[in-house]
Order: structure tokens, then sequence, then C-alpha cells
């Protein structure tokens, strides 16, 4: 017996998520991003990350087609920028955008990571992209994560 689609997502949702901002330019330099929790290391020799995209999204074409990505890994107070990015009505690049080596990228993100793809993997009703980091940039700042669907903070120490 299959599965429940919504008791796979209800099971998931008790793992909290890093929420990150995976950007790109299409060769007329048209900007294409899109939020993800899917960021997953994979290898340390070469370094190695992968992300996924739904192949419902308008991102997943030029996502897939493209051969470089900045990854913004988002802090805690960025949650307007991961919600923009995740609404697919919203002009995702109307503010806190900057250049990372010549692609978009998360302005005051806590992690900046450049991208080359090294190949696309078909899964299901998405696509695995798995990439190698060219560069790492990153800021001493708390994440924003996603749990139980809803974008949350890491609590002060005590």
């Amino acid at each position: 017996m299959p599965l429940d689609p919504q008791r796979f997502r209800a099971t998931f949702s008790e793992l909290a998520s890093p929420v990150a901002i995976v950007t790109t330019v299409d060769a007329d330099g048209v900007p294409y991003g899109m939020t993800i929790g899917s960021l997953c290391p994979l290898s340390l020799d070469p370094p190695l990350v992968l992300f996924c995209v739904a192949h419902r999204t308008r991102a997943h074409a030029p996502l897939c087609a493209a051969s470089r990505y900045c990854i913004s890994m988002l802090a805690q107070d960025q949650e307007r920028t991961a919600r923009r990015f995740a609404d697919p009505a919203a002009d995702r690049f109307a503010a806190d955008v900057a250049e990372h080596h010549g692609l978009p990228a998360v302005r005051g993100a806590l992690a900046w990571l450049l991208c080359t793809r090294q190949r696309l993997v078909d899964a299901g009703d998405h696509t695995i992209v798995i990439t190698q980091v060219e560069d790492a940039v990153t800021d001493d700042r708390p994440p924003l994560l996603y749990w139980r669907r809803a974008y949350r903070a890491l609590l002060a120490a005590a």
C-alpha cells in the first residue's frame, strides 16, 4: 500500500531544515531564483552540495539549464526574503539582492556558496541538482530554519 502524501509531508515537517535561496542568470542575463529547503552537503573531496527543484516550478528549466549558481544561506532575520523567493507571483529580485561573482545573491545572508553544476538527476517530481562548491563565504549569524511548516529562529543560549 503506497504511503499517503500528506503523511509523508507531516512526518518530514518534524525535521528542521535550513532555508536557502538558489539563484542564477540565463544566457540573456535574466535572473532566476527560488527558496530551497533541500540544501545538503554531499561530499568533502570534491566539495559537493545538492539541492532539489520541483518540476512544476517556473525556475525549474532555468535552474537546470544553468551551469553556475549562488546559494545564499539565510539568517534568522530573513524570513521576508525567504517568503518572497517562495511566492510565484512576487518580484523575487525587488529587494535585498547583491552580486556575488557575477550572480545575484541575497544581501546579508549568513553564507554564500558559489557553485558549478556537476550533474542533474531526475527523481520523482523533482530534479536533484548536484553542484561543486568553488567558493564559500560565511558570516557569524544564526540561521533561519523551517520546522513544522513554519519559519523558525534558534533560541538564544541561556
